[in-house]
């Protein structure tokens, strides 16, 4: 014997605890030959399937997207667009919405506007 001190109890309960152990290998087992019959493995990487969405912008980022500038533009210049076009939007909606199509690469950002100066943009397509 391994552990004379063990009592009848433990010991059963250890050969119980094994036995379990033992039943997850064989199911383990079971898996891995189910999956060798049909030529991949459970622990080969899968692949998986990334949906992208393409999604159009709207409302605002739709509206900034439709205006056509001659040359780089602030946001101030894109209110005053969207304004004529009926379109009242603040300020900060507008530079928000701005920045997320930098983000998205919708349009580009010529010069980041620090202390006063604006920030400049320019559409890409």
């Amino acid at each position: 014997m391994s552990n004379p001190t063990l009592t009848l109890a433990q010991l059963k309960k250890k050969r119980a605890i094994k036995a379990s152990e033992v039943q997850e290998l064989d199911t383990l087992i079971a898996l891995y030959e189910k999956h060798a019959q049909n030529g991949d493995s459970p622990r080969s990487p899968r692949q998986k399937q990334v949906t992208q969405y393409t999604a159009k912008p709207k409302g605002l980022k739709a509206a900034l997207l439709e205006l056509t500038f001659k040359a780089p533009f602030t946001v101030e210049d894109a209110v005053k667009a969207l304004r004529a076009k009926n379109r009242n939007f603040d300020h900060r909606q507008v530079r928000d919405s701005l920045s997320g199509l930098v983000r998205d690469e919708k349009i580009r950002r010529l010069k980041q506007g620090s202390g006063g100066e604006h920030s400049l943009y320019e559409m890409t397509a």
